[in-house]
């Protein structure tokens, strides 16, 4: 008991001196001192927990797709696969090898997959990744817990190593979505329906797309 008292005491110079806003005060009569009395108001606090008070709630009235991506990343639904869907047409002057003058191409470039390996499930990323018709193909779904922010990137290598990237002006294999490195705040701007998820802007090799759409598919945790 002499001990564990001391402890306490201890604990109170170093919150004192750092000017601790923790919600427990030691010295719960305010007499100055750690004593028995104090201890007593310690023990209904014995074997709580330390951290997020899971009993907060949020009176915030989202969207479904808001209210599905904190289901998500709260862990109440597991996500197992993603059917992945989108249409781009675009043009562009390029070169033919052997000939001076450019001419312009028109490319149409549709893809409908569904990727079912999970390569990644952790605190902030949750990817699926594949190959389809012998190039990579992936999908992320983002949470930055810091900023409040989410991030969902298609990811698409034929783009890159066939040359399609070249007509679509886009360098990269990657498309995000709003656009650019914005990453999306709440109030998100998009819609999930029974057809699945959408957005109005993409980035790269996507911002020309006459449609993209996820369809995300998943059950509930046990």
């Amino acid at each position: 008991m002499k001990n564990l008292l001391a402890c306490f005491a201890v604990f109170a110079v170093v919150s004192a001196g750092a000017q601790s806003t923790m919600s427990y005060n030691p010295d719960a009569n305010n007499d100055g001192y750690i004593t028995s009395p104090d201890l007593l108001s310690f023990l209904p606090l014995f074997g709580s927990q330390v951290g997020i008070d899971s009993s907060l709630t949020c009176d915030y009235d989202g969207s479904t797709l808001e209210g599905w991506l904190g289901d998500l990343w709260s862990g109440i639904i597991v996500l197992d696969s993603v059917l992945v869907q989108f249409n781009v047409e675009d043009s562009a002057l390029v070169f033919i090898p052997g000939c001076p003058d450019p001419v312009m191409d028109y490319v149409s470039y549709s893809r409908a997959y569904t990727l079912t390996t999970l390569t990644q499930y952790s605190a902030n990323n949750i990817r699926f990744q594949q190959p389809f018709l012998g190039y990579t193909r992936a999908m992320e779904f983002r949470w930055y817990a810091d900023v409040g922010t989410y991030r969902i990137i298609i990811i698409d290598l034929e783009v890159s190593q066939s040359g399609i990237g070249d007509v679509l002006g886009a360098q990269s294999a990657y498309a995000l979505s709003p656009t650019g490195s914005i990453d999306m705040t709440i109030p998100i701007p998009g819609q999930m329906t029974e057809s699945g998820i959408s957005f109005i802007n993409w980035s790269g090799f996507l911002s020309n797309a006459t449609y993209v759409n996820i369809l995300p598919y998943w059950h509930y945790a046990e």
